[in-house]
């Protein structure tokens, strides 16, 4: 997977590459949330796992996790969230879950990018087939300049008589 900075990026002045390698780019985030995703349900089920076998050991013998013969319900839950494999089961769960979020945020963004490339082809076009207006006054401006222009020269050709 590449650099979300730099996939994100669009160059205006290169609108038709940009184009052409949005559904890739798109597709190569998307996959990536989706592998992010299974990654938190496959760790959600190790966790399950590791917090059943930790509460296995427990229950068969309570006294190796400093707790009476016969703990209550609360105090066996406790030591399962508190015992080591738990919690480092419990932080890679957070990780990929963030990880997870982060990928979904960013497959949005490609959405957003999609749009932001229709609206500027959209604008190009706009510019691209436009009337142009400031030539109208250009060409104007020229004839007036040539008229006087003209004058000018009609007037040095004149000879003066007294």
């Amino acid at each position: 997977m590449s650099d979300f900075n730099e996939d994100i990026k669009i160059n205006k002045y290169k609108l038709d590459t940009e184009l052409v390698n949005q559904p890739q780019r798109y597709y190569e985030w998307a996959k990536a949330e989706a592998d992010a995703a299974d990654e938190v349900a496959r760790l959600k089920d190790k966790l399950e796992v590791v917090k059943s076998k930790v509460e296995i050991r427990i229950r068969k013998n309570p006294t190796l996790f400093d707790l009476p013969e016969n703990p209550k319900e609360a105090l066996v839950k406790a030591a399962i969230t508190i015992h080591p494999k738990v919690q480092k089961a419990s932080k890679k769960l957070f990780n990929a879950t963030k990880t997870h979020r982060l990928l979904t945020k960013a497959e949005k963004s490609f959405e957003h990018r999609k749009k932001s490339l229709e609206g500027l082809v959209s604008l190009n076009m706009q510019i691209h087939f436009a009337n142009p207006r400031g030539t109208e006054r250009k060409h104007y401006e020229i004839d007036n300049d040539r008229k006087d222009l003209l004058k000018q020269a009609r007037n040095k050709r004149r000879i003066k008589r007294r």
